[in-house]
């Protein structure tokens, strides 16, 4: 799909589209506040951000990515 930032802008809108599922399916794993968690492949960080949310505060999440563009984004 490449490291473009057409390629970025599309795995932000299908993070958006699928944030409530990826959500249930993530509570489902036992994801809840106060974990520690590594989203490896991160992209533009959007899971990345619904997994802080879900941790909050007393929580810690990693994104790890190989394109340094897609962790600028």
């Amino acid at each position: 799909m490449g490291h473009s930032a057409e390629e970025a802008r599309r795995l932000r809108l299908q993070a958006e589209l699928y944030a409530p599922h990826t959500e249930h399916l993530f509570r489902l794993a036992g994801i809840s506040p106060g974990m520690t968690v590594v989203d490896v492949g991160c992209g533009p960080g959007d899971v990345t951000g619904l997994l802080a949310r879900m941790v909050g505060p007393s929580g810690f999440v990693t994104g790890i990515d190989m394109d340094p563009a897609m962790l600028q984004v």
